[in-house]
């Protein structure tokens, strides 16, 4: 049984830049250690719409949310799980890496809920982690790449929040750790990069320094992942964990 577990969530800015998905397939490879097993979430979001806009598609909203209706997420799944999953899968392969691309619905990894079927469609709640399966895969010693698509009780299939599903993902294997790996090399405040803060001075900068900012979903995150006993989390981009300079958000 592998005992040690530890996840990524990749940030979307990674998925068509080949520079850095090979940057980041060379840190996986020299950084994995002696029976650790790698699980990498990726998102995709802005690249479905990419393919709409050339499919001549319709951008459904209600308010300030995104509906995803059951019209259109055959064609998240086929982006999610097919191109962008198998994409990862691919360079990374060139990297050494032998790598196993999965998604929610696979094994039944994930499971989930409507978080608010009127209003949003079919996008799920936090998932629930079908741990046994997990462990089973993460034996063959691959790199488990997940899309964030899984099935929903009525039987077809839900987009899932990448940052939500990599919470969810650590938590249930009682990772110590979770990594968001960002382009950045870590926080930073007044001008000062940060490399290990605690929980409550996260906590205090939300609102003052990233209000706004791309960072705020990434630290609710980090912020909920402390809460369910996920030890500590990183944040920084290939160089800066390679070289110990990343920030370190511990409880």
């Amino acid at each position: 049984m592998v005992e040690r577990f530890r996840v990524v969530r990749l940030d979307d800015r990674y998925l068509q830049n080949e520079e850095l998905l090979r940057e980041f397939g060379s840190f996986l490879r020299e950084s994995r250690q002696e029976g650790e097993a790698l699980i990498v979430v990726h998102g995709g979001f802005a690249e479905v719409f990419q393919h709409y806009n050339k499919a001549e598609q319709k951008r459904e909203t209600d308010s300030h949310f995104t509906m995803i209706s059951d019209r259109n997420i055959p064609f998240f799944t086929m982006v999610l799980a097919g191109e962008v999953n198998k994409r990862l899968v691919r360079y990374w392969q060139q990297e050494g890496l032998s790598c196993l691309g999965l998604c929610g619905c696979d094994f039944n990894l994930l499971r989930s809920n409507f978080l608010n079927y009127q209003h949003l469609g079919r996008i799920g709640g936090p998932p629930r982690v079908n741990v046994d399966a997990f462990q089973q895969l993460a034996a063959t010693g691959g790199v488990l790449v997940v899309a964030p698509v899984c099935a929903a009780p009525d039987g077809n299939m839900l987009f899932l929040d990448p940052d939500s599903t990599a919470h969810s993902i650590a938590t249930a294997l009682r990772s110590d750790s979770l990594m968001f790996v960002i382009e950045e090399p870590g926080l930073c405040v007044n001008g000062e990069s940060l490399q290990k803060v605690t929980r409550t001075e996260v906590e205090g900068w939300m609102e003052q320094h990233f209000a706004g900012t791309h960072f705020v979903p990434i630290l609710q995150t980090t912020l909920a992942a402390l809460n369910d006993d996920v030890t500590s989390v990183m944040l920084g981009n290939p160089e800066s964990l390679s070289k110990g300079e990343a920030t370190i958000v511990s409880r």
